[in-house]
């Protein structure tokens, strides 16, 4: 299973839930998805999809209220890899990302890729240094080429950032 969003809270009083999602958001129907709760993988129908901001909102059969929909919140969306359209030219999923070398447009390797981090402003990478982790930003700006199917990021780092942002 892919995580493919997160359920961030309710919206309005009829149950539906609003989705951020990570990478590239799901293109098309999605019939089915799967929500983790408490560590099981729960399948939902989806009844409607609406884009809403830099997310979307989902209404699921049997979540009709508002305080159904809020014990979601913070539950993993997730589906199925083979269920995931691709992701299109210069797009990628954030699972795509963990295990990628990432390297110093000057050569220096970084480390690799742990996990994303999707937080407000921009999405950082959480890139494992010799046993320590630093948070690099996953943006256009900073990241020069991010080569999937390499399993290679080259990135451009400021002179300090790599001092400062140390965790």
């Amino acid at each position: 299973m892919v995580r493919i969003g997160t359920i961030v809270g309710s919206w309005g009083n009829k149950g539906d839930v609003k989705v951020r999602p990570e990478g590239a958001p799901p293109e098309g129907a999605l019939g089915t998805i799967f929500i983790r709760v408490g560590g099981r993988d729960e399948e939902f129908r989806v009844e409607a999809v609406r884009a809403v901001g830099a997310g979307f909102r989902l209404k699921l059969r049997g979540i009709d209220t508002m305080d159904a929909a809020e014990r979601l919140r913070g539950c993993p969306v997730v589906l199925p890899e083979a269920a995931l359209a691709p992701p299109g030219p210069d797009a990628y999923y954030h699972y795509q990302l963990v295990g990628c070398r990432v390297t110093a447009v000057d050569g220096r390797e970084l480390g690799t890729v742990r996990d994303v981090w999707t937080i407000p402003g921009n999405d950082q990478l959480v890139v494992d240094r010799n046993g320590r982790e630093i948070l690099l930003p996953l943006s256009r700006a900073f990241c020069r080429e991010i080569d999937v199917a390499g399993k290679r990021i080259v990135v451009e780092v400021p002179d300090g950032l790599l001092d400062l942002n140390e965790i």
